[in-house]
């Protein structure tokens, strides 16, 4: 029952937060990209940003697969959120292609 719980608590808590960090990534790209000698020597924040959200759809995917086996009569409601869930995560890489590279803190040289 613990991990029933803690299943419906990742996605609850990433449904909010997948869009906040993708809303920021978005933002910070812009940002990046008019006043990109502003930002010139720092890790991205878009990059941050993605890599966030991706974590946070790869949470949520193992959640709802979890649920997915434990509410057999909701399954056909789980399947698509699922499937949204990886659309989404191809289309973050797709637009931030280094989000999975980016270390923070920034190593120190």
């Amino acid at each position: 029952m613990k991990q029933f719980a803690e299943s419906v608590e990742v996605v609850q808590w990433y449904h909010i937060q997948i869009w906040i960090k993708i809303n920021r990534a978005l933002s910070s790209s812009y940002e990046e990209h008019e006043d990109g000698d502003m930002f010139e020597g720092f890790p991205k924040d878009s990059d941050d940003s993605a890599m966030v959200a991706l974590k946070g759809i790869d949470s949520s995917i193992g959640a709802w697969g979890y649920l997915l086996d434990k509410l057999i009569p909701e399954r056909e409601t789980i399947k698509p959120m699922i499937r949204m869930l990886l659309w989404l995560s191809f289309e973050v890489e797709k637009e931030f292609p280094n989000a999975k590279d980016f270390v923070w803190p920034p190593k120190s040289e």
